[in-house]
């Protein structure tokens, strides 16, 4: 039988033990983000074989994807608007409500933000920033590089759904989680616009198929294109079916003249490194990586580095 140890407490100790445990409990979750600043200024994720900050907080140190997104995005801001730990600290504001105002505080009515959302719901929070504070504040709007189409997916690990902070705040490809529905289907929640909505509707039009298949089709054709393993299957094939005018690429040493590999030693090394990042940490966890690869000049590895990184 489980041995509670507070079952031996009267109501009155366990509801300050109770409260006393919350308020810990906030402190070390400021706390948290605070480490997360310090890994994000000194690139320790990187160190560590992560690609960024949230694939650390999920791979590292084993937060659900929607709880790293909600300390990533508190940590964004934090430094700028240390009122946001303040405000977790003594309860005024929960993570969730944190994650979901950062994207929308910028100078002098960061303040006046906070104080309209202390104590609201998440729900509430984002009710407020869609139809109050967007009205109130209409230069809060991000950059139009944020209006582009993302995909926008539950977290797998629970039903919650991770917070969007609006329209025009701006938001975080990690986000995107497939819902598994069947061996063979998943529910994908994807944001298009208009345009692009016109121009899948057309090739569906055109090809008289289902959305499904169209953007199958589609795809194959752009992955035909860029993905460097199909360019080297290719390569292979033709290699094989006329060995005397089809020449297979190999990998040659690195030419101190120019830091640029051909493009079929890259995907040769691309497709040996199975797509992803070869880096290792000093306690031996390969990155997992699979975008913004480059080819390292000297060792002909891959390595992650995107520009935000």
């Amino acid at each position: 039988m489980f041995d509670n140890p507070y079952a031996k407490l009267n109501d009155r100790d366990v509801e300050k033990s109770l409260l006393g445990l919350a308020a810990a409990e906030r402190v070390a979750t400021a706390d948290i983000i605070m480490h997360l600043l310090v890994v994000k200024e000194r690139r320790l994720f990187a160190a560590a074989g992560f690609d960024s900050l949230f694939s650390y907080c999920v791979g590292k140190l084993g937060f659900s994807k929607s709880a790293a997104y909600r300390r990533k995005a508190v940590a964004d801001k934090a430094a700028a608007f240390p009122e946001l730990l303040a405000r977790i600290k003594d309860g005024r504001l929960h993570v969730c409500a944190a994650a979901a105002v950062a994207p929308y505080l910028r100078g002098d009515c960061a303040l006046a933000l906070l104080d309209a959302v202390a104590g609201m719901s998440h729900r509430e929070v984002e009710a407020y920033l869609v139809k109050r504070w967007r009205e109130q504040q209409p230069k809060v709007a991000a950059p139009a590089a944020a209006e582009a189409p993302v995909l926008e997916l539950l977290d797998a690990s629970s039903t919650e759904a991770i917070p969007n902070a609006g329209k025009n705040a701006p938001r975080v490809l990690q986000r995107t989680v497939v819902k598994p529905l069947a061996p063979q289907s998943n529910r994908v929640s994807v944001t298009l616009s208009d345009e692009t909505l016109e121009k899948l509707m057309r090739a569906k039009e055109i090809l008289g198929t289902t959305e499904d298949a169209t953007l199958a089709q589609a795809l194959d054709r752009l992955l035909d294109k860029i993905a460097p393993e199909r360019r080297h299957a290719r390569r292979i094939q033709r290699a094989a079916s006329n060995p005397a005018t089809s020449k297979l690429a190999a990998p040659k040493a690195a030419d101190k003249a120019s830091r640029r590999a051909p493009i079929a030693v890259c995907d040769q090394v691309t497709v040996a490194a199975g797509a992803r990042c070869t880096f290792v940490s000093h306690d031996g966890h390969r990155c997992a990586a699979r975008s913004f690869l480059e080819i390292d000049h000297i060792s002909r590895g891959l390595s992650a580095a995107p520009p935000s990184r």
